[in-house]
């Protein structure tokens, strides 16, 4: 944040909670809950699964808690035994449990991420302090790797959050406002897919913006050009962590099969027509 400031001091304005907006035909204007307000020709909110844009711009919808709790941690390779994190990258999959491992920080630092089907879950906030132990307890059976990885994490940087799901919108542009990433599309984590779709986002914004239409309709044009794609992936990724867990009772046939794996692999936002 420092060094984006240093080269341009309007880029960044850190410190402030997005409110509400209002706009006309030619501006937009946040609003924001310290009384400040930024005034531009568009608004674009990347504010994440939680986005407060979105809540202004159609209400925040039903959220879904979909019975999974994640644990992240950190452990540093010198607590682990030697030689156990081979590959630098791993996955384990079981009976409602998944478990993804990676090596950070040039090898320093092993980060995982912990996932668990639960019906019990009930905290409100996206992460919390988790005890050691209690990871532990549900990956008792679990491989050894596993074990000695959870075992090693240091007390302050084991953390929990439950998986929550919206319905897809069917628009994401009111005017001069509009939604990218999560805010526009919150996507599970069981496909990989969810930092790829937001960066295709910003190429296909931009690519919009960057004709010589107005802006408006610039932004309809990249919501038309996007929303059907990342639909596709919100629901695909939903049936992928079904599936990776065991849980086939859920799939029906059909809302499996929307997932077309080509098409996402051979998708190219600089070149797609749009």
């Amino acid at each position: 944040a420092d060094g984006v400031i240093a080269n341009d001091p309007d880029t960044l304005c850190l410190g402030h909670e997005f409110k509400g907006l209002t706009q006309n035909d030619t501006e937009v204007s946040a609003h924001f809950t310290n009384g400040a307000t930024a005034q531009g020709s568009l608004l674009v909110g990347g504010d994440g699964n939680r986005s407060n844009v979105r809540s202004a711009l159609f209400g925040d919808g039903e959220a879904e808690f979909l019975n999974y709790v994640a644990w992240r941690g950190l452990v540093p390779i010198a607590a682990l035994p030697d030689g156990l994190i081979t590959p630098d990258t791993g996955v384990f999959f079981g009976r409602d449990r998944s478990f993804v491992r990676y090596k950070l920080r040039r090898g320093t630092i092993v980060n995982y991420v912990a996932f668990a089907r639960t019906t019990t879950w009930t905290a409100d906030s996206w992460m919390i302090k988790s005890s050691v132990a209690d990871l532990l307890a549900v990956y008792a059976d679990a491989a050894a790797e596993i074990r000695h990885i959870i075992a090693a994490t240091p007390p302050d940087a084991c953390f929990k959050w439950g998986l929550i799901a919206r319905k897809p919108l069917t628009r994401w542009t009111v005017g001069r406002a509009t939604l990218l990433g999560d805010a526009a599309h919150a996507m599970l984590p069981f496909l990989g897919q969810g930092a790829g779709m937001s960066i295709e986002d910003a190429i296909i914004l931009a690519r919009a913006l960057a004709t010589n239409i107005d802006q408006s309709t610039a932004l309809m044009i990249y919501e038309k050009a996007r929303i059907e794609r990342t639909t596709m992936v919100m629901l695909g990724a939903r049936h992928a962590g079904l599936k990776m867990h065991g849980i086939f009772d859920d799939i029906s046939a059909d809302a499996a099969g929307t997932y077309d794996e080509k098409a996402v692999a051979a998708y190219d936002p600089v070149t797609v027509a749009i």
